[in-house]
């Protein structure tokens, strides 16, 4: 996804990016047989249609940037749907340490690669690269797995749909940006279509149990 950027803008990106949500929901419905009620599928298209709203810029989109945009947020959602139907017996901290350790190889080999290996890194550097890797691969990445384990692919995806909701609440709270009235509405119906959602699942597991 970062190497769509040298090609399109990364408004579009972001707005593409958001395809593996579609991505997810397909996979859990179509590949791991899961169902959605009627209340839980108008939710999840409202949660989507609200990611859109929130997302949607003007451009182009039919360009190659847009291409590796979508194919890397099929393939991510691919691996999700992987790790759902045949992760189960494997222990979650061996898991996330070869992922860990087999993203590192691949990204050394990239950077080694296009020469752009920095060495060493300033304090500034490490800084960053420490608290980027703390808390968006170690504990996000982390609690993203352990989630999946306890939840059916299709409403994981639908769930995540709020990461754009929250973002605006972190850019309002350190930076004291208001969000757009597009990112208002936008929000609303990610809420609303995620707490129709989930108060859905629960009725239906009480109901089973």
């Amino acid at each position: 996804t970062c190497l769509s950027v040298a090609f399109i803008d990364p408004g579009t990106a972001s707005l593409l990016g958001k395809s593996s949500i579609v991505f997810g929901v397909a996979l859990g419905v179509l590949w791991l047989r899961e169902r959605f009620s009627i209340f839980q599928t108008v939710g999840a298209l409202m949660a989507i249609g609200g990611v859109i709203i929130i997302s949607f810029q003007t451009g182009d989109y039919l360009r190659l940037g847009s291409l590796i945009v979508v194919l890397a947020s099929f393939l991510y959602a691919l691996h999700t749907a992987l790790f759902k139907r045949y992760g189960g017996g494997i222990n979650l901290a061996d898991f996330f340490l070869f992922r860990l350790g087999s993203t590192t190889v691949f990204l050394l080999v990239v950077v080694v690669t296009r020469n752009d290996l920095l060495m060493p890194p300033s304090w500034q550097a490490w800084t960053v690269l420490f608290l980027a890797g703390t808390m968006n691969i170690v504990l996000s990445r982390a609690l993203y797995y352990l989630a999946l384990q306890r939840l059916d692919l299709s409403f994981h995806s639908i769930i995540l749909t709020l990461s754009p909701v929250v973002a605006i609440g972190w850019t309002l709270i350190l930076f004291g940006i208001w969000p757009t009235a597009q990112q208002l509405v936008g929000g609303a119906a990610v809420i609303a279509g995620v707490m129709l959602t989930a108060s859905r699942t629960r009725s239906m597991r009480v109901r089973r149990t």
